[in-house]
């Protein structure tokens, strides 16, 4: 949704036949926000780019059980732009962090690269700004998700004959393996 998404399916149960979704509008209409403010409340929440906005995570906007409380997020972002959240943050490193991490993330909700399969090629969902008809995609845009890899190995990746880490390794210059090995060795430590 926070890609501008109109519908998402939630679950699939094959075995009843049935999905459960989320419609954008019905989300924004619940909360009575606009689009703008449900991107700043989800970045607040904190998403895999950028932090949880520290106030959040205290007693007076949790609710009494231990779930996440979205809808403080919603409440903060109804008082005031995200921006002037950010000048609340108690210490400028912690500032910084945030800030960073919250550029990060809404340059790459405006500018996420798709896979346009008519054109087959790889670029924003659509204009950045409404009403201009060019792609407005940062200068700098290379820095977050790395150079552009050639299209042949989009294809390979897409139909399934390479792993999507890859490319992330090749873009990015190194290799991010999560997995621990079934040994124990030295090579590993």
């Amino acid at each position: 949704l926070i890609f501008s998404i109109p519908k998402v399916i939630l679950r699939i149960n094959v075995m009843h036949a049935t999905f459960d979704w989320v419609d954008l509008e019905t989300v924004l209409t619940k909360w009575q926000i606009n689009k703008d403010q449900f991107v700043d409340a989800c970045m607040l929440a904190g998403t895999e780019y950028c932090l949880t906005y520290p106030y959040l995570n205290l007693g007076p906007f949790q609710a009494s059980n231990t779930r996440f409380n979205f809808d403080a997020a919603v409440h903060i972002v109804k008082q005031a732009p995200l921006i002037n959240w950010m000048q609340t943050v108690p210490t400028e490193e912690m500032k910084n962090d945030h800030v960073d991490g919250y550029c990060i993330c809404k340059v790459l909700v405006q500018s996420s690269p798709v896979l346009h399969v008519l054109e087959n090629a790889v670029r924003p969902l659509g204009p950045s700004v409404p009403g201009n008809p060019t792609l407005q995609v940062p200068h700098d845009f290379s820095q977050i998700m790395g150079e552009q890899l050639p299209k042949s190995l989009y294809y390979l990746m897409l139909n399934g004959i390479i792993s999507h880490e890859l490319p992330q390794a090749l873009a990015q210059g190194e290799w991010m393996d999560k997995s621990q090995p079934l040994v124990d060795t030295k090579e590993f430590r």
